[in-house]
C-alpha cells in the first residue's frame, strides 16, 4: 500500500461502485480501522464531475488527519488515542459513479498504484433500488412506474413500455452491465490492484468482507462496529413479474461477467 499518497493528501484506495450496492456501508465499515483516515466527504466525484476544480480542491478532502472517534471494540469499547490519527494512516474515497464513467486514465495518471474496490449487486435489484432512491429524493423527476422508467434502455421488444416513456433518462439498467464497465478498469490497471466483491455476500457477512478488504489494502485485521445497513430497509420490493421480465436483458452480460471475474451468488438467478 502506497502510504506516500496519504502524505500527499491523496487516496490509497477508491471504492468505485456500483451505486446502490453497499458502497457507503463498506466505506463506513473500513474507515473505522485505526490506520485509515476518513475523507472529509466520502464521495468527492472529482474525476468525473469536478475535475475542473483542480488538484488542490481534490486534496482538500484528505487533509487535516485527526483521530477517528470510534470506540475500539477490541479494547472493551474504549478508544485508544495512541492508535488513532497517526501519521502513517492511509485514506480513500468512494464515488460509486466511477465504475460506469470513463475516469480510469485520469486516476492512473495521478495515483498509478491506487487500490480499486468494486461491489456488484444483482443488477435488477440494483436498478430497482436506484429507482426507489430517485422516487424518494427526486419525486418530480421520477414519478413513473418502474418498467416505464427503464424502458428507454430496453430493446424494441418492449415497445409497450417504451411508447409510454417520458421525462429524464436515468441509467438504471446500463449501470448493471458490469462486465462492460470492468473491462475498462482492467485495461488500465493491473488485475492485482482491483478487488471485486459480491454485494450479496457482503450483506450476509460484512465482517468477513471487511477483513478481505483490509487484507487487500495491506492492513492488519480489525473488527469494526457494524452499524446501520444503508441498503437495508422496509421499502417496497420489486415484484416477481417485473424481475422475470427484465432477466433476459442481463443473461448474456452476466455470462460475460462470470468469465471475467468468476461466479457470484446472485448469478444463479439468471440461469435458464
Amino acid at each position: 500500500m502506497h502510504k506516500k499518497y496519504a502524505k500527499e493528501n491523496l487516496p490509497s484506495f477508491i471504492i468505485i461502485g456500483a451505486q446502490k450496492a453497499g458502497t457507503t456501508s463498506l466505506y463506513n465499515d473500513i474507515t473505522q480501522h485505526p490506520k485509515i483516515f476518513r475523507a472529509k466527504d466520502k464521495e468527492p466525484s472529482y474525476f468525473n464531475v469536478f475535475y475542473d476544480k483542480g488538484l488542490d480542491w481534490y486534496k482538500s478532502f484528505f487533509k487535516n488527519r485527526k483521530p477517528t472517534k470510534v470506540p475500539d471494540i477490541r479494547n472493551g469499547g474504549i478508544m485508544d488515542p495512541l492508535r488513532y490519527g497517526s501519521r502513517d494512516q492511509i485514506t480513500g474515497e468512494a464515488t460509486p459513479l466511477y465504475l460506469t464513467d470513463e475516469v480510469q486514465t485520469r486516476i492512473k495518471d495521478l495515483i498509478p498504484h491506487v487500490k480499486i474496490i468494486a461491489l456488484l449487486r444483482d443488477p435488477i435489484k440494483r436498478a430497482w433500488s436506484g429507482y426507489q432512491h430517485n422516487r424518494y429524493y427526486r419525486p418530480k423527476s421520477e414519478n413513473r412506474d418502474f418498467l416505464t422508467a427503464v424502458s428507454w434502455e430496453l430493446p424494441d421488444t418492449y415497445l409497450e413500455e417504451k411508447k409510454n416513456f417520458k421525462g429524464r433518462k436515468f441509467p438504471y439498467l446500463s449501470t448493471g452491465l458490469y462486465a462492460e464497465h470492468l473491462k475498462r478498469w482492467y485495461q488500465v490497471f493491473d488485475k492485482e490492484q482491483i478487488l471485486v466483491i459480491d454485494s450479496e455476500r457482503y450483506f450476509k457477512n460484512r465482517l468477513k468482507c471487511c477483513h478481505l478488504v483490509l487484507e487487500f489494502l495491506g492492513l492488519e485485521k480489525f473488527n469494526p462496529m457494524i452499524g446501520f445497513h444503508h441498503m437495508k430497509g422496509k421499502g417496497p420490493q420489486i415484484n416477481q413479474e417485473d424481475y422475470l421480465k427484465l432477466k433476459n436483458f442481463y443473461i448474456e452480460a452476466n455470462k460475460e461477467l462470470k468469465t471475467l471475474i468468476g461466479e457470484f451468488s446472485w448469478m444463479k438467478n439468471y440461469e435458464h
